[in-house]
């Protein structure tokens, strides 16, 4: 697969903006975010340039079958994601931030998205279909559980 551009175009994307969304999701630990609330700017644009690429691939490839593989691929996806939550969580709760939501966002894509590239790679599985059940549906969850919850424990 790493002969596929479009795959590698998926993998960087993804890694760039996960990378972004932890720098903001640091910087938004500080009061005011020292003036850089731009950088929320960046990881946003990418994932939506992301879903954009996935909607592309959606109508250029089909669906396909979707396999759901519980053992495999959404215990891995909950796995991967949850330890460098805890991880940005504590590093954000350390500082004041003043938009928990815009800090639970950032926390949320990182790990969402770095969780998926390391899914992406290590599973052989590439239809479309198993991809968005199996491999985005597990952090659209946590992301809206973690919406809910971790505001809660950011406020001072």
């Amino acid at each position: 697969k790493m002969q596929d551009p479009g795959y590698m175009f998926e993998l960087t994307v993804a890694f760039v903006a996960s990378i972004t969304a932890a720098i903001s999701a640091i910087y938004a630990s500080v009061p005011d975010m020292r003036g850089k609330s731009w950088l929320l700017i960046i990881p946003a644009f990418l994932s939506l340039v992301l879903g954009a690429w996935l909607v592309y691939r959606a109508h250029n490839e089909g669906i396909g079958e979707i396999n759901v593989h519980l053992g495999h691929c959404i215990a891995e996806s909950l796995l991967l994601s949850f330890v460098p939550t805890a991880i940005l969580v504590a590093l954000v709760r350390q500082g004041t931030p003043t938009r928990p939501y815009m800090s639970t966002t950032s926390v949320m894509l990182a790990t969402s998205l770095m969780s998926w590239v390391a899914l992406r790679i290590s599973c052989d599985i590439d239809d479309f279909g198993h991809g968005c059940v199996a491999h985005i549906l597990p952090f659209v969850l946590l992301g809206g559980i973690a919406g809910i919850i971790v505001p809660k424990l950011l406020k001072w």
